[in-house]
């Protein structure tokens, strides 16, 4: 069985799939094309193999084909978000969040960790911040952060078979 890495290939994506070699574990990589050399980078650090599966964002027939091909039995989803917003595309790591979502429904994968940004706590009141800080975005990137994990929270409530962690990185 193995881990489906959405967005891999970026800088915390390929950090993690490093992390996770080293640790044994069995990973498939989809990201764009044009990153396929960083996971070159990762395949020569650690010494082993990856798959790397070229995916657009949005591509539902190239997502299912991998869980059709592959014992995915979780989801770490970074899915290159952050260049999506300097485009007017704000909306589509929403919607291809929740592509992934019903693609692992129909695969029966209910174990999803979303990395997310502490740009959803926007301009902090205090400095460190703690998770139980109010959220509140200040910019087009933190609040489609913020909407996608309430998307996954409100998915968790609906169906308790899922298990989702959010990661926010600072």
């Amino acid at each position: 069985m193995a881990v489906l890495i959405t967005g891999g290939a970026g800088y915390i994506g390929s950090h993690t799939c490093a992390e996770l070699l080293e640790a044994g574990r069995e990973i498939i990589v989809a990201d764009r094309p044009e990153h396929a050399p960083a996971i070159d980078r990762v395949r020569a650090a650690v010494g082993r193999n990856v798959a790397f599966h070229p995916l657009e964002p949005m591509d539902r027939r190239g997502l299912e084909d991998i869980f059709e091909k592959n014992g995915i039995e979780a989801v770490i989803h970074f899915a290159g978000i952050r260049p999506m917003m300097d485009h007017q595309c704000a909306h589509l790591p929403i919607a291809w969040t929740v592509i992934l979502c019903e693609v692992m429904r129909r695969y029966g994968v209910r174990r999803l960790v979303f990395s997310s940004s502490a740009a959803v706590y926007g301009k902090p009141r205090q400095i460190p911040v703690t998770e139980s800080a109010p959220l509140g975005a200040a910019n087009r990137y933190g609040r489609t952060m913020l909407i996608i994990e309430e998307i996954l929270r409100d998915l968790y409530e609906a169906d308790r078979k899922w298990s989702i962690a959010l990661l926010r990185n600072f």
